[in-house]
């Protein structure tokens, strides 16, 4: 038997890539050398990232190594006052809103088996204080107070009082405190 040095330049059929389908070809038996076909993969499923890309190509007889094609974590996972600011098939980066700080991991990457890692949480760098529901303190809405910080909140005036009182909130750690009302003369920390 003698073959021509065409058909052994010649690739068979391309490979069955798991979770892949080849798209724009008619089917062939022999592909001539530098034939190029096209790979998508399928629904939920995305080419793993660093790997191959979706074609391959017919070289002195054998393809080329073909995409790998893993399966898709779907939607993001929500994170309360987060953001996702990095969308990748392989991983996503959160972002927290204004008076929050992420705690947790940086990444949150897809597992092979479709499932993500753990998530960080957005941890408020702040207290509130709605006056509204402390009768004891003059209706004014919602008050906030950086972690760290004090403000004297004035309090609803008592015929006994011949000053002006106050009520000192304290944010530690994300936690109000607050003091009973005193008055406005007392330095805060003694209140």
């Amino acid at each position: 038997m003698v073959l021509c040095a065409e058909s052994i330049e010649a690739c068979g059929e391309p490979p069955k890539i798991p979770h892949a389908v080849i798209i724009h070809q008619e089917y062939q038996e022999l592909f001539a050398a530098d034939s190029v076909v096209q790979y998508e993969c399928e629904d939920g499923y995305t080419v793993e990232e660093g790997g191959t890309k979706e074609y391959i190509t017919c070289m002195s007889g054998n393809w080329t190594e073909g995409p790998t094609c893993i399966k898709n974590c779907g939607q993001p996972p929500v994170v309360p006052n987060g953001d996702v600011v990095v969308d990748n098939p392989m991983f996503l980066r959160y972002q927290c809103a204004a008076l929050y700080k992420r705690v947790g991991p940086e990444r949150v990457k897809c597992y092979s088996n479709g499932m993500w890692s753990d998530v960080p949480i957005c941890k408020a760098t702040f207290c509130s204080v709605d006056t509204d529901t402390h009768p004891e303190l003059i209706s004014d809405g919602v008050k906030i107070i950086n972690d760290g910080g004090t403000k004297r909140l004035p309090c609803v005036r008592q015929e006994e009082w011949w000053t002006d009182h106050s009520s000192v909130v304290r944010c530690t750690n994300g936690r109000m405190s607050r003091s009973t009302c005193c008055s406005n003369l007392t330095p805060k920390w003694n209140c």
